[in-house]
């Protein structure tokens, strides 16, 4: 549960950042048609990463050997 917690602040951190550039955004409409897509990129790239952690985790691979220190 402290996952979807952590998800509900970056959505309200990233709403923030977006509205700091609403006056860019309501003058260039065309820039806010990438933010669906940088949504995407964002949730599948989390997704994935999550995928290859979970399967680690079940294989018994110490995580901690592949990430960088």
């Amino acid at each position: 549960m402290p996952w979807l917690l952590i998800g509900l602040v970056g959505a309200f951190f990233a709403a923030r950042i977006i509205g700091y550039y609403e006056v860019t955004l309501s003058k260039m409409l065309v820039l806010s048609v990438f933010i669906p897509g940088l949504v995407y990129f964002s949730d599948a790239l989390s997704t994935q990463t999550e995928t290859i952690g979970v399967r680690g985790l079940s294989l018994g691979i110490n995580i901690r050997l592949i990430l960088p220190a």
